[in-house]
């Protein structure tokens, strides 16, 4: 039997998701940015999303940065994991709404699957 993927999110940029046919808190998800997917937990999508919300033009360490937002350098470690990519401003807002709408599905999950408990 072929594993299903249940998305969880996605947007232009990328997409969430699990390998399995409905949410499973218990599994990891999968987080596609362009070209690239990797597992990661609730707490790395928290993590990863603050990293990059702390992302801007005053602590960028490009050395020939003109700080005017045309490309971030964003590292993120997370454990053994470490994520370096480069993007401009508009892919940075999408990375960040796909995180964003990644955390507010998983958590209206959480909530309706709770309201069906009691």
């Amino acid at each position: 039997m072929l594993n299903q993927v249940h998305t969880i999110y996605k947007n232009t940029i990328g997409m969430s998701y699990q390998w399995n046919s409905f949410f499973d808190p218990s599994l990891p998800i999968q987080l596609k940015i362009a070209e690239v997917s990797f597992e990661v937990s609730i707490y790395d999508l928290k993590d990863f999303l603050n990293a990059l919300q702390n992302t801007s033009s005053l602590n960028c360490k490009c050395t020939t940065c003109d700080r005017n937002s045309r490309c971030k350098a964003i590292q993120f470690k997370q454990g053994q994991t470490e994520i370096k990519i480069r993007v401009n401003a508009n892919e940075l807002n999408d990375i960040c709404d796909l995180i964003q709408g990644t955390l507010f599905q998983l958590e209206l999950t959480d909530l309706l699957s709770t309201l069906e408990l009691h």
